[in-house]
């Protein structure tokens, strides 16, 4: 009998409980601040934050028509990191996750006593977690630079549409983390894993061109696939209508059909479906393969 039979939990097991989950997020913790990977990758991303606030508020003092202050500059802050803070999520989660399985650090977990299911549950941690810190951090980041900055803030400090903005970059996070958790899961190998999410991305925009070509009623649906969804949903013209109405007019001048954009609520429902689907494959190959 596998050590994964010996160790299956009982129905009364399968949701950890509140002490189960504190000290599943004190072990993601420990293996995480130990891993180089984990910190090479935070580090290089709170560097890409800094860089970027530094950039704004130079440019605010050089120019006095540029505005650097809050709420309006929240866009300016949450923008740059939220096209590219999905990506470093993604690598971190298959380092700190895929790893654990050549290394049969997860086989050893299970024979020490770990159900697959609390395994599978401290993981969910260490996403949960992940996605918070890349989430705050450039928030943290860019509100510290503006009291460097020239402009004058104004009141209240983050309205509607920010918040909304807020909301769309964390399910940005989510999404491109509960792929990269479902990726690991599947290959259980860092290289592959990280080659598949790249060549995806690849495959995705292919494909819509092709289905642009061959149907234009078609055409809508390929705005639903993973990666064109997370595309409209961080793009700050969806959440500010200023913008938008500033994007179209130059489109009018140049002759251009106005942009256009499904309704966020809509958007949102696809985002939170695909990353439920990520999470279940990684739960039911992890409940179903040997460890």
């Amino acid at each position: 009998m596998s050590a994964d039979a010996r160790t299956a939990p009982g129905p009364e097991s399968a949701a950890p409980r509140p002490g189960i989950l504190r000290v599943l997020f004190r072990i993601e913790a420990l293996k995480a601040i130990r891993r180089p990977a984990f910190l090479v990758t935070t580090g290089i991303f709170a560097a890409f934050n800094v860089i970027v606030a530094i950039n704004a508020v130079r440019m605010a003092a050089r120019r006095p028509n540029v505005n650097f202050a809050l709420p309006d500059s929240w866009p300016e802050i949450l923008q740059p990191p939220a096209n590219i803070g999905p990506f470093f999520l993604g690598v971190t989660m298959i380092l700190l996750f895929a790893p654990e399985f050549s290394w049969r650090t997860a086989r050893q977990n299970v024979i020490d006593g770990l159900s697959k299911e609390r395994f599978y549950t401290g993981k969910i941690i260490v996403l949960a977690s992940l996605l918070g810190l890349f989430l705050v951090l450039p928030m943290a980041i860019g509100s510290v630079a503006t009291l460097f900055s020239p402009s004058e803030s104004g009141s209240p400090l983050v309205g509607p549409e920010d918040f909304n903005y807020m909301i769309a970059c964390g399910l940005g996070l989510l999404l491109w983390g509960s792929g990269a958790f479902m990726l690991s899961a599947l290959f259980r190998s860092s290289g592959p894993a990280m080659g598949i999410m790249f060549v995806y991305l690849l495959v995705e925009q292919m494909l819509s061109q092709l289905i642009a070509q061959a149907s234009e009623s078609l055409r809508s649906a390929s705005d639903f696939l993973p990666f064109a969804t997370f595309t409209d949903v961080i793009d700050p013209r969806l959440h500010y209508p200023v913008r938008l109405a500033q994007e179209n007019a130059r489109r009018a001048e140049q002759g251009r059909a106005p942009l256009e954009f499904h309704d966020f609520e809509l958007l949102l429902g696809a985002m939170l479906a695909y990353c439920a689907v990520f999470l279940a494959v990684a739960f039911a190959s992890m409940r179903k393969r040997d460890l």
